[in-house]
C-alpha cells in the first residue's frame, strides 16, 4: 500500500470500534541491490506495514453466550482509491 494510505473500522454490528493502530501507513523504503538496510545487508522475510484492528463486544457483562459481530475494514490510498474486507469475528463467554 501507498505511504499514507487510510486504513479505518466501518460497519460494525454487535461490536465497537476500539482503533487501528497505525491507521496510516508509513513510509517503507523500496529494496536495493546494494543492500536494504544502513549496513547493506539484505532484509528477508515478511516486508511491509502491520496494522492493528481492535474492537470490542457490545455484550455487557457478565455474557450470556457467543455475539457474533461483523465490520467492514476499509483502505483507502492518497489517490482515493478505496478498497472494503468484510471480517466477522464471534466473541466467547469465558
Amino acid at each position: 500500500m501507498p505511504a499514507a494510505t487510510k486504513i479505518e473500522i466501518a460497519n460494525i454490528t454487535n461490536g465497537t470500534a476500539v482503533g487501528v493502530a497505525p491507521a496510516l501507513v508509513q513510509n517503507i523504503f523500496p529494496h536495493s541491490g546494494a543492500g536494504d538496510d544502513p549496513s547493506g545487508n539484505m532484509i528477508s522475510g515478511n516486508q511491509g506495514s502491520y496494522h492493528t484492528i481492535t474492537i470490542g463486544s457490545s455484550q455487557p457483562t457478565p455474557c450470556v453466550g457467543p455475539l457474533v459481530s461483523s465490520f467492514n475494514v476499509i483502505i483507502t490510498t492518497p489517490r482515493l482509491v478505496t478498497t472494503t474486507y468484510p471480517f466477522m469475528v464471534t466473541f466467547s463467554c469465558p
